[in-house]
Formats: structure tokens, C-alpha cells, sequence
């Protein structure tokens, strides 16, 4: 889904099998985006992941909060 009026991509989902090697497994991400007012920018608040394997199912998720800007500056002395 996009929301149109901002272009925004609240979701992304990728997936992965591996069907050959002794233990094939089935990867599965899913990133969800959120607007921070403060950036003003669309930021990610949560990653969730699934594998999936012969030997069972393991679940991973990450949220994610405090996004700060940081800033940087670089100066060339001396090039040439």
C-alpha cells in the first residue's frame, strides 16, 4: 500500500527460500514505517522476521524509537 498523498511506503515485506543443502528454509522480513514528527521524515519503528526450517520455526522483532538527525562536516586541507 502507498499513501498517496505523501508517497509513503508504510510497509515492505521481502522473502527468501533455500531449497537445496541439508536443512532448507523459507526467510520472511516485513519493515514497518511510521511518520516522526520531529525528522519530519517516515522512519522505521518495526522489523519483524520469520525462518522457517525443518528443524522448527524461529521469530525474531525489533521496534525501534528516539530517532535523533545527526550532522556532520567535512573539510579537505591540502588536497591537491
Amino acid at each position: 500500500m502507498i499513501i498517496v498523498a505523501t508517497a509513503a511506503l508504510p510497509n515492505t515485506w521481502m522473502s527468501r527460500s533455500r531449497t537445496n543443502g541439508p536443512d532448507p528454509e523459507d526467510r520472511a522480513f516485513t519493515t514497518t514505517y511510521a511518520p516522526d514528527k520531529r525528522l519530519g521524515l517516515w522512519v522505521p519503528a518495526r522489523m519483524a522476521e520469520v525462518y522457517e526450517t525443518q528443524s522448527g520455526t524461529i521469530t525474531g522483532e525489533a521496534t525501534y524509537t528516539n530517532f535523533r538527525r545527526f550532522e556532520t562536516e567535512v573539510r579537505f586541507l591540502g588536497v591537491k
